[in-house]
């Protein structure tokens, strides 16, 4: 199922992407898709409640220097380095 998913349904959870490949193939407005994917496994349990198998979290670019998971004490003691 997964390769056979469109490319911007892949990295989305099993069920909601299965969810929206049917509503899509249906015709459903980009409307209706958004809100398909803001509904209970969307974007808010994903990136709010860190629950990535039920919801979806969005990067962009930005994430690319990112290689490492840090305390926020350390990157304040980072950013005040400068004013020490």
């Amino acid at each position: 199922m997964f390769r056979t998913l469109p490319a911007y349904y892949r990295s989305l959870p099993k069920k909601l992407s299965s969810k929206l490949v049917e509503i899509d193939g249906n015709g459903a407005s980009r409307e209706e898709i958004a809100k398909a994917m803001s509904g209970e496994s969307g974007l808010r349990i994903g990136m709010l409640e860190g629950n990535k198998v039920v919801g979806y979290i969005t990067v962009g670019t930005g994430i690319t220097p990112i290689k490492e998971i840090r305390t926020v004490k350390a990157v304040i003691n980072d950013l005040m380095q400068d004013f020490s």
